[in-house]
């Protein structure tokens, strides 16, 4: 009786353990080599899946740019999948295998032309671009960004808790009572 109690706990807290897959997210960075404004661009990719080619991020967040850019006066520098905030994923395509980042083509341009971002854009050569209002004024390279995957915290649920808790409730309890 001990022996299938313990093994139905243990199947139960596998099982209330493993977590739901989550997406992924990624911060990237570039740094000028072949324009007028030094500096470095970071943000955010977010939204995608670990093993899958060809797949586009619900959005991308930029963090920091060169001041040397101007001031954004357009709003939330966020691109988004849905078109809201700073403008639309127009092309967007990352093959992510093993947690990283192996292969992208993107390109976001905001609804407020002229300001776009370019990462590892195949049209402009394998570009990564970002300009603002003065499209005389940008930050551009022909090397590949820097991706780094972001940890997601680990959410253990209520449901997960009661799963793993009951089965090993009993199985002390009764283990009690037998010893006593």
């Amino acid at each position: 009786m001990y022996k299938s109690l313990s093994t139905l706990a243990a199947l139960l807290g596998s099982l209330a353990l493993s977590a739901p897959a989550h997406a992924l997210n990624f911060k990237f960075s570039f740094s000028n080599t072949s324009s007028n404004v030094n500096g470095t661009v970071t943000g955010i990719i977010r939204g995608l899946q670990d093993n899958a080619n060809g797949q586009q991020a619900t959005e991308i967040e930029l963090l920091t740019y060169p001041a040397g850019l101007g001031t954004n006066s357009k709003g939330d520098l966020v691109y988004s999948s849905t078109g809201g905030g700073w403008g639309a994923l127009i092309k967007n395509s990352f093959d992510v295998s093993g947690g990283n980042i192996i292969a992208s083509s993107s390109t976001f341009a905001s609804s407020n032309s002229p300001n776009a971002l370019f990462l590892n854009y195949v049209n402009f050569s394998n570009a990564s671009l970002l300009t603002f209002n003065d499209t005389t004024l940008n930050v551009w390279t022909y090397n590949l960004p820097t991706y780094t995957r972001q940890v997601v915290p680990f959410e253990f649920s209520a449901e997960q808790g009661f799963l793993l808790g009951v089965p090993l409730f009993l199985g002390l309890r009764k283990l009690k009572k037998k010893r006593a």
